[in-house]
């Protein structure tokens, strides 16, 4: 775990060379990091620390050395092995920039002009509002919002039976409904117990203000929500107050027809989503592109052919930097390779992890830490790291 400003660019350089200096080859090194820029400026450091260190035919080998992202690690495996995998060797690589484009020109033309008079109906049944500045405005564009939210969720975590999601999805909005749910029995219990406290408060004397509370409470419905609402009106019976209150609250925020309108935001939803996915497909497959997740379930795949396992084996050290912005696909990816070679070094650190990008998870940087330590990777410190852990 390598905090901001603690060295940690110029300590991963020293490794590099160090473990170069210790007969282990460029060519026999691994390492990826967040951008090509910085993949490119840790090429051109060690090299030049390995001139400084009289090892220039070494320095002259680290173009050989495997440095880049991710991706651009997943796209060299793919387009040497792309036989095994059955796609074809033209393929192009498809960035995060030509997908944002295709996904603001593509995604909400799945929606006809009748979802969005459902979904207008739906927003204003609901009551969705968010936070525009500091005032609270109608949440008109919400399911453009969700939309996105999906799409990046089903690339980054691979979704692939987006049926079974959706299913699952309306799940678990039955079961938020049925932890809330308004019971019409407990709340008739609760309001004859606060009716019948108040006259007992007051010492039996009938005062006006205490009459209108009552008439209030005897005439107030849950569940439509008509009338004035007594929360603030009630100085006495605190325990039957409060009890009552609760049950007005799930009555108002958690009756069965919204339940029913939440199910129908969703089957829409899922509706337009599979079918954008089954244009998207079509669309890679006819110009022969790769999007990032393409590339990282085939990289995934190819880590299971003999041929490929033999190449990463003969790397003696695998660099993961910035593992605090992995995916869980891009987890799996590294683990699989760290199981290859003799040596992994793993940097990160959860308070620099750009939250929920690109699926991301800084619960993982913390599994990934505690799980090196139980496999028995040596932790080593100096006071510009927290901690790192080397496997």
């Amino acid at each position: 775990s390598a905090g901001a400003g603690s060295g940690k660019t110029t300590r991963i350089i020293d490794k590099l060379v160090e473990v170069i200096e210790n007969e282990t080859r460029p060519s026999e090194i691994m390492m990826t990091t967040f951008t090509r820029a910085a993949a490119q400026e840790m090429q051109e450091r060690a090299k030049k620390k390995l001139l400084e260190l009289g090892m220039p035919d070494k320095a002259n080998e680290m173009g050989a050395a495997t440095i880049g992202t991710i991706h651009s690690v997943c796209l060299r495996f793919i387009r040497k092995y792309w036989y095994l995998i059955g796609i074809s060797p033209d393929i192009q690589e498809m960035d995060e920039n030509d997908f944002k484009m295709y996904v603001d020109l593509s995604l909400f033309q799945q929606v006809e002009e009748e979802d969005m008079q459902k979904f207008e109906e739906w927003r204003k049944e609901l009551g969705l509002t968010h936070y525009i500045g500091s005032a609270t405005k109608p949440y008109v564009n919400y399911w453009r919002d969700w939309l996105r939210i999906m799409v990046d969720k089903v690339r980054y975590y691979h979704i692939d039976n987006l049926e079974q999601s959706c299913e699952e999805s309306k799940k678990e909005i039955e079961a938020v409904f049925a932890r809330h749910a308004y019971n019409k029995d407990k709340y008739k219990e609760c309001k004859t117990d606060l009716i019948n406290h108040l006259p007992r408060k007051i010492n039996g004397e009938y005062k006006k203000v205490s009459l209108d509370r009552i008439n209030i409470l005897k005439t107030f419905d849950a569940e439509k929500q008509e009338g004035i609402v007594p929360f603030n009106a009630l100085t006495e019976g605190k325990d039957e107050y409060e009890a009552w209150v609760y049950e007005v609250k799930k009555a108002a925020e958690f009756p069965d027809w919204k339940k029913g309108v939440a199910i129908n935001i969703v089957n829409k939803l899922f509706d337009i989503l599979i079918q954008w996915r089954e244009e998207y497909q079509c669309y890679k497959q006819k110009h022969k592109m790769l999007d990032f997740n393409d590339m990282e379930v085939y990289f995934l795949n190819l880590l299971e052919k003999p041929e490929v396992q033999a190449e990463i084996s003969n790397y003696k050290l695998v660099l993961v930097d910035e593992f605090q912005d992995c995916n869980p696909m891009q987890i799996d990816i590294f683990k699989r390779i760290s199981d290859l070679v003799p040596r992994s070094i793993w940097v990160g650190d959860p308070k620099q992890a750009i939250y929920g990008f690109r699926g991301t998870d800084t619960a993982l940087v913390k599994e990934v830490s505690f799980n090196f330590s139980l496999l028995g990777g040596m932790e080593f410190g100096f006071s510009l790291f927290n901690k790192l852990f080397i496997v």
